[in-house]
């Protein structure tokens, strides 16, 4: 089934600025909630995530008992979810990122993010992490292939 709806999303988005992340469904038949993940290079607004929301319900067949969900989320990934493909990092573009690598150790790196080469590679300055966790700029700069990390994430900061 989630290989059939992400057919028809992916369908959907085609020839739009949207793609199709994750499709979460959980519950039982009469409770079912269908989650569907998407982004794009530009900020999602609410507005966006509405407009998506009501041609998900139209593209899915609800004559399909398959198909029928009590509730259907169209959401953007969040700053939980792991970063699956570069071109989604072009909006965090100067903010803190942390990494995890897919070697054996699985490496933490913290970083800013200074740009991204080629759709391939991203630059970035590392960040060391100080007393009660403040994170200071080091000046180093690295390169980082995307393919070389495991999970990445927006740093959050509630400082100004």
């Amino acid at each position: 089934m989630q290989d059939k709806l992400s057919e028809i999303l992916n369908r959907l988005f085609r020839d739009s600025e949207y793609k199709l992340i994750e499709l979460v469904i959980r519950g039982e038949k009469n409770t079912k909630v269908l989650e569907v993940f998407v982004d794009s290079r530009e900020t999602l607004s609410i507005d966006k995530l509405t407009d998506l929301n009501r041609a998900i319900n139209e593209a899915i067949d609800n004559d399909d008992e398959d198909f029928r969900f009590s509730k259907i989320v169209v959401s953007s990934p969040g700053v939980d979810r792991s970063f699956k493909y570069i071109w989604q990092l072009y909006k965090h573009e100067g903010r803190n990122l942390e990494l995890e690598f897919n070697d054996e150790t699985h490496t933490i790196f913290k970083g800013k993010l200074l740009g991204i080469i080629d759709d391939l590679v991203l630059e970035l300055e590392e960040l060391k992490t100080l007393n009660k966790g403040n994170l200071q700029l080091t000046g180093n700069i690295r390169r980082i292939n995307f393919s070389d990390i495991k999970n990445s994430k927006v740093i959050i900061s509630f400082k100004s």
